[in-house]
């Protein structure tokens, strides 16, 4: 338990920081739209005539540049036509008549400039607007490999918790079998040492007991000498045993 513990915990541990994703080898990065590219676009946006813009289908392109040579009202009025779609009015403030000739070559010049750059500057646009999703993509790719990443984290440190808990389940249940056991060897303690009290407060009892079950019986006329050499032999033997009884006294058998 303790070593799936350990290793769940490693392996989270080495993992560190999440890593940056990865992906196929990095195409190269194409020409980012500058800031001062994308003011000049803007201006030239704001510039030109609000639109919806529509085109002149009324002459070919050689009578419009023939009839915009002249300065008679229908030269302007083809001018007007250029710039405007149907029925929309060319000037997008209300403020402005439709035959407003101070303005008109301003505006012209304007709208002219505006359609002048659009080859250059619609591609540029749609290579940014191309990059940008590039980098939305990208960004979208490594947010996904990240929560993935983050959820196998999540699982690995479950586990482990899991493991944890149980391995504190089982440690408790051992501690409390632990006590349990030191309340029974304490009990077995207490009356060692009781047993051992009693034993003491009896051994001269006890060895008296002996001294008598082994005392041999002598007869009144046995040899004096052999009967204390049979009593010192037996004392000994009860020395050996712990016995406290200095030497003991022969009787004979009327005495027992």
């Amino acid at each position: 338990m303790t070593d799936s513990i350990r290793t769940a915990a490693d392996a989270v541990r080495e993992l560190g920081s999440l890593p940056m994703p990865v992906g196929p080898d990095p195409q190269p990065t194409p020409a980012r739209l500058s800031p001062q590219r994308e003011a000049e676009i803007a201006a030239r946006v704001e510039a030109a005539t609000k639109g919806p813009w529509g085109f002149y289908d009324g002459d070919t392109y050689a009578d419009v540049a023939a009839d915009l040579q002249m300065t008679s009202r229908a030269s302007y009025s083809y001018r007007q036509k250029i710039a405007q779609l149907e029925d929309e009015n060319y000037w997008d403030d209300p403020a402005h008549e439709d035959h407003d000739e101070q303005r008109a070559p301003e505006q012209m010049g304007a709208n002219a400039e505006f359609i002048a750059h659009a080859r250059e500057d619609v591609p540029a646009l749609l290579a940014e607007l191309a990059a940008v999703r590039a980098e939305r993509d990208e960004a979208r790719r490594m947010l996904n490999a990240t929560a993935r990443l983050a959820g196998r984290l999540e699982n690995r440190v479950n586990r482990a918790a899991a493991e944890r808990d149980e391995a504190k389940t089982t440690l408790r249940e051992a501690c409390e079998q632990v006590a349990e056991r030191d309340h029974e060897i304490g009990g077995l303690h207490a009356e060692v040492a009781r047993l051992k009290a009693e034993l003491a407060t009896k051994r001269d009892e006890i060895a008296d007991d002996i001294h008598r079950a082994e005392l041999p019986v002598f007869a009144e006329t046995e040899n004096p000498v052999l009967v204390a050499k049979t009593v010192r032999a037996i004392d000994w033997r009860l020395a050996a045993r712990g016995s406290a009884a200095p030497y003991w006294v022969a009787r004979t058998e009327a005495g027992r």
